[in-house]
């Protein structure tokens, strides 16, 4: 009798440390994960068209949870899916950019802002800004 195939749980990705395939199903509610192959833990967003892993040193646990609620309460007071969001437009992004620089008290430049198209973008800057 022929064993049943199994489906991977969780979302296919690149580990961004050692660029493995990798599909993880991460902990709540810091959406964190060891990658299988080299072990190092990665923060795991997952968006609308890709998922994204962080190195988890990159962001500290304070920050990401910070992030992470100041982007799910606007997209809830906006009535947005993260899920299904692909492209911010211009009213989104200006709003997304306030409710962030209120509650983690960083300051978004018109001329950064002009570079960041997609919620990805967002939290790619936001990630590297210290």
């Amino acid at each position: 009798m022929k064993s049943p195939s199994r489906t991977p749980e969780g979302v296919p990705g690149n580990c961004p440390i050692c660029n493995a395939v990798i599909c993880l199903e991460p902990s709540d509610p810091v959406g964190d994960a060891p990658c299988p192959y080299c072990g190092h833990l990665l923060w795991f967003v997952r968006l609308a068209n890709q998922v994204k892993y962080y190195p988890q040193e990159d962001i500290a646990v304070t920050k990401r949870q910070r992030l992470y609620e100041s982007i799910a309460n606007w997209a809830r007071d906006a009535g947005i899916d993260l899920r299904a969001i692909h492209h911010l437009d211009s009213f989104d992004l200006a709003q997304l950019f306030l409710e962030l620089e209120r509650n983690l008290g960083v300051t978004i430049t018109a001329a950064q802002a002009r570079n960041l198209r997609t919620l990805g973008d967002v939290i790619d800057h936001l990630v590297r800004d210290d």
